[in-house]
Order: structure tokens, then C-alpha cells, then sequence
């Protein structure tokens, strides 16, 4: 294989797609990115095994043929390359010869044949999304997918498409979002789909909020089809979580908040909040919240907001670092903490929603020490 290339787009497509190649692979290939060339292009390809991608890169085809190359060396020596010259890859059976100006490369190969090969979908039920649509749902719930290798169901996302309406649901056990939008146009589709939150944070990266994505959903994978790259993810295979049984279908306490008032204090009091488990105390008293935090080395914090509140007096208390994560998720000014008891799940949710949405964040309350 032999072709000439601008470094520039060279290495803006490997910067993409080093995200998908595993850090710490299990084998030689998979830390590999393959380079193909023939009359379709010059393409790079990487995968992880559960998610995989192929990158168009504008250039000259001399001579077709395909090599994989060790991915982040290679990353790394095109990204220190000038960028005002051409460079000229010239792969052999055994090692390849990058040429750029005066600097001269060899690397050697893997065998190209090793490379996992990509899913054939078939006829995938094909379905044309906004951009900014599904940016929404992804930056709304990944946060909270879990990252624990020992529970594979929480380390997903599942991805709920039924005609007009599409929603998207995370969860580690410990905190749940789940966001649902209604679609410009019905999709005529009905699907449910586990999948890793890596290839949807890969697809947002590569589309931010503008443009359409078309979505293929074959039985076992989904591709996204961008102008000048494919990714493709496959459903894990594993049971998700039964969210809609964990969310309160009612709360006695209803508490309507300012988001930046509580964010505001929420970040004085967890600075003095214990290190492991970041906890803060909300006392609820009549129209008045206090926000509290304390460790036995740092010292304690203690702040008032005025709230509406008639009721009961009532303490819960949460991981404030996650409740702030929340917060700043969560785009309406104002928003409303809803509770039932001390130690049962408590929701945030925002107090003014685009008309056709939902989203639903839940928040487990840690158990307070008196």
C-alpha cells in the first residue's frame, strides 16, 4: 500500500478515532488502527470489540492495499509532524515507511488479516435524527452510567425509540436519569436497544448539536452514518435494570428551588463535606432549607435558603458531588426537589420543561449520622 496524505487531516482523524481504540488492550490488534486504500478512499478503522468506526481521510491512492499499525505511536508521530508538508505511507509486508519533509519513519506492522471484521447489518431499519435531538439525550443521562466492570447491566445505556417519542435511560444504582423527547416526525419504529455509552459519547463528539445522524438498527447492531465516518455498536448482551419500579410514582414533599441558589450553596457546603462520601445534610424546616456539611478535619458549613415549605420538619441527606452533577444538567432555572422518607429515593426534576419532554433525574439519599 502506498499513499500520499496531508498530516492535518491524518491526524485529525486518528485523534478521532484513538477514542474508540482501548487504552490497555487485550490483544496486539486491538490496539492497532487499520488503514485501508483503494478506489473508495483511503479509510482508518479501530474497534474495541463493542464499538468500532471507520474514518474517510482525503488523499492520493498510489498503490491500493491495507496495513495495521500500532495506533497511538502512530498517532503520535503524525501529530508532530509539520503540517505544511505531504506525507507519504509506504507499507510492505513487514514494516512501513512514513515519509514527511525531511523526517523518515519505519514501523513495523500487523498483520492486517488479524484485524476484527466489521458487522454486516443487512437491510437495518433506517431512521434520520437531529443532531442536537440526540446531543440532548446523551449529555442528559451518560454521566450517571455506571463504571463498575463487575456490573455490566448498569454500564449501559438503554435507548427507547417507540413511533413519535425516544428516550434515553442511565443509572450506577446509586442516581438514575432518564430523559424522553418527542420527535419532529414519527419514526414508524419500535425498538429497545442496551448499548455502551462510549459509541454515544463517540457520536456526539463527532456531530456536536448540528446536522442529522442517520441511525441504522439492525437485530444485533446500530450504526451512525456521519458525512465522513460510520460507527458501528452492538446491544449488550445483558438485562437492564427495571428503572420505571424505582421511580416514586408519588412524594409527599414537593420543594420548589432556584437551580443556582442551590448549586451555589451546594458547592460552599461540599468543601467541607467528608472525602469519601461527599455528604451533605438538607434540613427542610417551615419556608426555610439549611444546607449543612461537616468532617471532623476540616471543619463544617452551614447555609439558609428561603424555600416554600409548610410542612413537617424533615432531614435527608446525599452525595453532594452527585447531586451537583445533576444540577448541572439540568438547563431550567428552577427546579423541584420531590421526597417521601429519609433513606427512599428522592427526584430532582426541572420546573419548566420544552413542551414534549421529560426528564427525571433520581438521587438515593445517604443515611445520616445524628
Amino acid at each position: 500500500m502506498r499513499v500520499k496524505l496531508s498530516p492535518a487531516l491524518l491526524g485529525s482523524s486518528l485523534r478521532d478515532i484513538i477514542g474508540i481504540i482501548p487504552s490497555h488492550p487485550s490483544s496486539p490488534i486491538l490496539g492497532a488502527v487499520m488503514m485501508s486504500a483503494d478506489e473508495n478512499g483511503i479509510w482508518l478503522w479501530g474497534t474495541d470489540l463493542d464499538v468500532s468506526g471507520r474514518f474517510l481521510v482525503q488523499g492520493e491512492v498510489e498503490v491500493p492495499g491495507r496495513v495495521a499499525l500500532p495506533a497511538r505511536r502512530f498517532a503520535e508521530t503524525v501529530r508532530s509532524l509539520p503540517l505544511d508538508q505531504d506525507l507519504l505511507i509506504d507499507a510492505k509486508e513487514e514494516r512501513a515507511e512514513i515519509k514527511c519533509g525531511r523526517s523518515r519513519f519505519l514501523m513495523p506492522v500487523m498483520p492486517a488479516e488479524e484485524f476484527p471484521v466489521f458487522p454486516e447489518l443487512g437491510n437495518p431499519d433506517k431512521v434520520m435524527f437531529s443532531a442536537v435531538t440526540l446531543e440532548k439525550l446523551v449529555k442528559g443521562t451518560v454521566f450517571v452510567a455506571g463504571r463498575e466492570e463487575a456490573r455490566p447491566g448498569l454500564n449501559s445505556i438503554l435507548w427507547d425509540i417507540e413511533d413519535e417519542r425516544m428516550s434515553m435511560v442511565a443509572t450506577d444504582g446509586r442516581r438514575l436519569a432518564w430523559m424522553q423527547v418527542k420527535l419532529a416526525e414519527p419514526t414508524r419504529l419500535q425498538r429497545k436497544f442496551i448499548m455502551p455509552p462510549k459509541a454515544l459519547n463517540q457520536v456526539v463528539k463527532l456531530t456536536g448539536s448540528t446536522g442529522q445522524v442517520t441511525v441504522g438498527f439492525g437485530e444485533r447492531f446500530v450504526t451512525f452514518e456521519l458525512p465522513s465516518a460510520v460507527l458501528y455498536t452492538r446491544e449488550l448482551d445483558t438485562a437492564y435494570p427495571d428503572y420505571v419500579g424505582v421511580i416514586p410514582k408519588e412524594t409527599r414533599i414537593e420543594l420548589p428551588l432556584s437551580r443556582e441558589s442551590l448549586v451555589s450553596a451546594l458547592k460552599r457546603a461540599v468543601i467541607f463535606a467528608m472525602p469519601l462520601t461527599s455528604q451533605i445534610r438538607l434540613g427542610i424546616g417551615e419556608n426555610k432549607l439549611v444546607v449543612h456539611a461537616e468532617c471532623p478535619e476540616v471543619g463544617e458549613a452551614t447555609e439558609e435558603m428561603d424555600v416554600t415549605y409548610e410542612g413537617e420538619p424533615f432531614q435527608i441527606g446525599f452525595n453532594g458531588k452527585y447531586m451537583l452533577e445533576i444540577l448541572s444538567h439540568i438547563e431550567s432555572d428552577n427546579v423541584v426537589l420531590k421526597m417521601n422518607a429519609p433513606l427512599k429515593a428522592a427526584l430532582l426534576v426541572p420546573k419548566e420543561t420544552e413542551e414534549g419532554e421529560s426528564y427525571t433525574c433520581l438521587l438515593m439519599p445517604l443515611r445520616l449520622n445524628e
